[in-house]
């Protein structure tokens, strides 16, 4: 099902500590930067894990790029990372690296177990010693989640913050939201490792660049859409008290599927809000000019 919504060649890159201090007043002269268009919305999702074990999950990010197109979301998944058994303070200040750096308007992260701790800390400002930035304090967007908002620190918050919490119901609708979705091909993913190749030759001459640890940025994100690709291949869809939920296999991971179900759920909400100003806009319209 995946397969079919792999055509997407154009990922987002990061930088390095030392290219963001050299472009961080003009992006656009990094060789790799990615444009962010008018009107277009980049959601930053994050699936935690803290532990450091080969058995326990990664913590994964997806960044999903809305882009307005006949009253919906054009949906693009453009870039992944992964961390393995780092703690919460380090997470929290990769999460706002990634935000700021790569133009993210919203931080969808689950708030419950390990995520709690990522949530407190991006609760305050966050100083990067390698990067010569003070970041914001954030805090939440649905204030409905009177426990978050209880929970931020800073009185300064800036919200942008939607917390995920995950009850069987509200799995279940991630879970299927994200099925239709696929199903549908109404998103975009990243193409395979080779192809992904093919293009960055063409376009950056990869095949000329002698750095390695560059090459391994510039490709990662598509590396991790092929391993987003084998950990959904490797869940079974189980019934849950009357739920739907997908269980890994002895030894897989889903933290790359989990990451993408809550960005594609607040990515629907996004989506019926703008379709509904549409609608509301198109009514008044009609009615001022009838």
């Amino acid at each position: 099902m995946m397969d079919k919504t792999r055509d997407n060649t154009k990922a987002l890159f990061c930088m390095s500590d030392e290219e963001y201090l050299e472009f961080k007043d003009d992006k656009s002269k990094w060789l790799f930067y990615q444009e962010k268009l008018p009107n277009e919305i980049r959601l930053l999702c994050m699936d935690v894990a803290l532990i450091e074990s080969a058995k326990n999950d990664n913590t994964a990010y997806w960044i999903i790029r809305l882009i307005p197109s006949d009253g919906k979301y054009k949906k693009i998944v453009a870039y992944g990372e992964s961390l393995h058994g780092i703690n919460s303070l380090i997470q929290a200040k990769r999460s706002k690296q990634l935000f700021y750096e790569l133009q993210c308007d919203y931080f969808i992260i689950d708030t419950q177990g390990n995520g709690m701790g990522v949530y407190d800390a991006c609760t305050t400002e966050t100083y990067d010693e390698y990067r010569g930035e003070t970041y914001p304090a954030w805090t939440v967007i649905n204030y409905d989640d009177v426990k978050m908002t209880n929970r931020t620190i800073s009185q300064n918050a800036v919200p942008l913050i939607y917390s995920v919490k995950t009850p069987p119901q509200l799995k279940s609708e991630m879970f299927i939201n994200m099925k239709n979705i696929l199903s549908t091909c109404d998103v975009s993913l990243l193409v395979e490792s080779q192809e992904a190749i093919e293009y960055l030759n063409k376009y950056y001459k990869y095949f000329k660049i002698d750095d390695s640890e560059l090459k391994t940025r510039l490709l990662n994100p598509y590396t991790q859409t092929n391993m987003l690709i084998n950990e959904a291949i490797n869940l079974d869809q189980v019934p849950a008290g009357g739920y739907t939920n997908l269980k890994e296999k002895s030894g897989r991971r889903k933290d790359r599927v989990m990451s993408l179900a809550y960005g594609l759920y607040y990515a629907k909400l996004l989506e019926r809000d703008y379709a509904n100003t549409n609608n509301n806009f198109g009514i008044l319209d009609y009615i001022q000019y009838a």
